[in-house]
């Protein structure tokens, strides 16, 4: 990726995320994954028709409890972790003290999991 290119990157990867989101916890998944409860019951416990249900299920109840902005703002952060981390590498190779570099980037990733963990009581 070019030098100046993380930040946009980053905008790409959240309006991504937001949309992913935005369709993971529309509520026509939710009453299609509703509809499918008496199938799974049908089902044996262990068959993978089965566990796909209840694993979509779960996924889709944990993801309504968490806004679209916030995955967007967590997913653009993400970028920008990754493409400081990806400096400081290159500059470790160089042999200077980077940890500085990273270290605004782990504390808002520390402080975003956090909040993201307020969004489950």
């Amino acid at each position: 990726m070019p030098p100046g290119g993380a930040r946009t990157r980053a905008q790409q990867m959240a309006t991504l995320r937001q949309i992913a989101h935005s369709k993971l916890v529309s509520p026509e998944l939710g009453e299609l994954l509703e509809s499918l409860r008496s199938l799974e019951q049908d089902l044996p416990y262990d068959s993978n028709e089965a566990s796909l249900i209840r694993v979509s299920r779960r996924q889709y109840q944990q993801a309504v409890q968490v806004p679209a902005s916030f995955m967007a703002t967590l997913s653009a952060h993400q970028a920008e972790c990754y493409a400081a981390w990806a400096h400081a590498k290159a500059e470790s190779a160089l042999e200077r003290k980077t940890f500085a570099i990273v270290r605004p980037y782990l504390e808002k990733t520390l402080a975003l999991s956090q909040e993201l963990a307020n969004f489950f009581p």
